[in-house]
């Protein structure tokens, strides 16, 4: 048998016995939005919040005191104007 011929057999056979001994389980994801109130402004505002999170994590592991500082207000300042936000929203819901 030449390389390739084993190397489709060895597939062939882990697959066989990995699907014997690992059962498949289906993932099922929570509908969007999670909350009936959450729009389109919500979530870019939540991408925005968690882009800006990370950031400010990303800065935190860099040896400038005053970048990372920076980073992590303004990531604060926008987690607290997206949690006013929701709350707008809810009450106006």
């Amino acid at each position: 048998m030449d390389d390739e011929a084993l190397s489709s057999l060895y597939d062939r056979e882990l697959t066989t016995l990995l699907d014997q001994l690992i059962s498949a389980r289906s993932i099922r994801r929570r509908p969007r939005p999670s909350d009936p109130y959450c729009d389109a402004e919500c979530r870019a505002a939540k991408r925005l919040t968690r882009r800006l999170e990370r950031a400010a994590v990303a800065a935190a592991n860099r040896p400038d005191p005053a970048a990372a500082a920076a980073a992590e207000k303004v990531w604060i300042d926008q987690r607290r104007a997206y949690r006013q936000l929701r709350e707008r929203k809810s009450e106006e819901f």
